[in-house]
């Protein structure tokens, strides 16, 4: 008896904490959505050769994950594919780009539609886009500062969630410092 006495703030521990992660929302989901500007400009060096490499993305794409908090606060998180066409000094094709934004939300009151706001970091993988580059391409990966506004329309099983995404990338390796401006859609459950 005095084992199971001593078990039972334990028990009790445990039931809070499962209630308190029934009560969390999370949804899930798709985003979506096209670029509103050239992105990439590198400069691109290559013995002799200096060139600029420009580039501009025609899908982004990927699951992400949205916890509402209490207050109208939230917390997103994404894994975007981006496809480019780059044209260089030398050569033109096309590459891929994965990047990875976690930010904070703040939802403002609403019934049916609530605006939203955000801030916070952006992580991107360059991938293959890495070979327009020519032997300057050391840097994989960069970061950046992102803002983004949108308005959250709640429909029978879906939110949708149309936004603009403003990035500021950090100046690292070969590619300057570029602003980035989405437009995005994520459907979330």
């Amino acid at each position: 008896m005095n084992g199971l006495i001593r078990k039972i703030p334990v028990i009790a521990t445990l039931a809070f904490a499962v209630a308190a992660v029934n009560a969390q929302n999370i949804g899930y989901g798709v985003r979506g959505g096209v670029p509103l500007n050239d992105f990439i400009k590198a400069d691109s060096k290559t013995g002799a050769l200096t060139g600029v490499v420009t580039g501009k993305g025609n899908v982004i794409i990927g699951p992400m994950l949205d916890i509402r908090l209490p207050l109208g606060l939230g917390i997103e998180a994404d894994a975007l594919y981006r496809r480019w066409n780059v044209a260089g000094f030398l050569s033109s094709g096309s590459a891929s780009t994965w990047e990875f934004p976690v930010y904070g939300k703040l939802r403002v009151p609403g019934v049916i539609a609530r605006p939203y706001f955000g801030g916070g970091l952006n992580f991107q993988r360059l991938g293959d886009l890495s070979r327009f580059l020519g032997g300057s391409a050391n840097e994989k990966s960069r970061r950046g500062f992102l803002g983004a506004a949108g308005l959250e329309v709640k429909v029978p099983f879906v939110r949708i969630s149309p936004e603009l995404r403003f990035t500021r990338w950090n100046n690292s390796g070969p590619i300057r410092s570029t602003n980035q401006i989405d437009f995005l859609v994520g459907l979330t459950f």
